[in-house]
C-alpha cells in the first residue's frame, strides 16, 4: 500500500507542477490517473456493473 501512496503522491505533485507551469489544472485527468493507479495495483476492486434488464425509458413524457 505504501508503494501505491507514493505513486499517487508523485502523480499529484507532477500534475500540480505542470499546472503551475502551464497555468491550467485538469483535475479530472488527475483523478483518472489516481483511479488507474488504484486499479492497476489492485488497491480497490471495481466490479463490472450488471446489465439493466427490463428498463424502459419513456421519451414521450
Amino acid at each position: 500500500m505504501d508503494e501505491v501512496l507514493q505513486q499517487i503522491m508523485k502523480t499529484i505533485e507532477r500534475e500540480f507542477k505542470g499546472a503551475l507551469k502551464d497555468g491550467l489544472l485538469d483535475s479530472a485527468s488527475v483523478a483518472n490517473k489516481i483511479w488507474d493507479i488504484l486499479i492497476d495495483k489492485e488497491a480497490i476492486k471495481v466490479s463490472i456493473p450488471e446489465p439493466a434488464y427490463g428498463c424502459f425509458e419513456n421519451f414521450e413524457e
